[in-house]
């Protein structure tokens, strides 16, 4: 999972955007979803409605209680320890609880997505038995929005692993300019977050809005830019430091700091063990040394200063040429 500055348009690494979070606002929307085994909806919230076009799933806690509540002519399914104060910020006084059941239960059933109509490609996806579904999964916080979380695979990390995990498709209709493509229906062309607004109407048109409303929030900001960030499921190069074992960890410690600040930074981060996204487009930061081919799709990896001299036409500079420079 890359998390990609727009205004940069280059993927930042896992520490890179632990550096930059602030206050901002969000919408808060909550908006309904058709259970198509029975005859209810389950209430879903997000800080990202561009999301809903990348949705794949709604996720529950398996071991949270979830209340059916009648609310006038139609039954909503409620997370318990959110009812109370969602029913009060969506202004709802006279409801009812019908019913009470685990999260677990409701692992693997289908539901309506309400703006199938505007995106085609989402429609047909929707076919497949793994696509709107909801899950039971331990990482949903069952003490925000509504208890019930919608997932994204291909803007959100821990979205993008639960549908590895279930051999589920991605539905990435975003391109390198963080803009929807033409699989994006409607919203083709739009930066994602420029969609906010339009699919929050889109969704009211639907019958499918619960509430609008907006929240402030921590949100990771680009350390250059300072503009939000994007997560887009896109192909870069790692670091799986996972994979090492000790390896990294010992070589980062035998390295010589002068300060203690960002030596204790850096090993914390390699101790993280978290993939670490080392590529970057042009715009900053060091360039990889690979060249591809249009024509026949070779692919040339240079992994030293003697290789790219080898294989050089002509050196830029002399023989000590920078080597940013020789790889632009």
């Amino acid at each position: 999972m890359s998390h990609t500055a727009q205004a940069r348009q280059t993927s930042l690494s896992h520490a890179e955007v632990n550096q930059g979070y602030d206050m901002v606002q969000d919408p808060s929307l909550y908006y309904k979803v058709k259970m198509e085994s029975e005859d209810a909806f389950l209430i879903v919230w997000t800080t990202m409605p561009f999301t809903l076009v990348t949705d794949a799933m709604v996720g529950l806690n398996p071991e949270e209680n979830y209340h059916y509540v009648k609310v006038e002519n139609e039954t909503w399914v409620v997370g318990e320890k959110r009812l109370d104060e969602f029913m009060k910020e969506v202004k709802i006084e006279n409801y009812e609880i019908t019913k009470t059941l685990k999260g677990s239960t409701f692992e693997g059933k289908k539901y309506t997505h309400p703006l199938l109509g505007m995106i085609p490609k989402l429609k047909d996806l929707a076919n497949d038995p793994t696509i709107h579904v909801a899950v039971a999964e331990s990482f949903v916080d069952a003490n925000t929005g509504s208890g019930l979380v919608h997932l994204s695979p291909a803007n959100g990390e821990e979205d993008y692993e639960i549908a590895r995990k279930r051999n589920a498709p991605i539905f990435n209709p975003i391109n390198d300019e963080v803009k929807f493509t033409e699989d994006a229906g409607k919203y083709a062309g739009l930066f994602v977050r420029d969609a906010d607004r339009i699919i929050v109407d889109d969704v009211r048109d639907a019958g499918a809005l619960v509430r609008i409303g907006k929240i402030k929030h921590k949100y990771p900001l680009c350390w250059r830019s300072h503009h939000p960030i994007v997560w887009i499921a896109r192909r870069e190069f790692f670091y799986m430091l996972d994979r090492l074992g000790d390896k990294a960890i010992q070589a980062a410690e035998n390295v010589e700091y002068f300060f203690e600040q960002p030596k204790n930074r850096f090993l914390g981060i390699i101790k993280e063990k978290h993939p670490w996204c080392i590529s970057r487009e042009r715009f900053w930061g060091c360039p990889l040394p690979i060249w591809n081919c249009k024509k026949c799709g070779h692919i040339e990896r240079l992994f030293s200063r003697k290789e790219i001299v080898d294989s050089a036409v002509e050196l830029p500079d002399g023989p000590n040429f920078e080597a940013s420079q020789a790889m632009d």
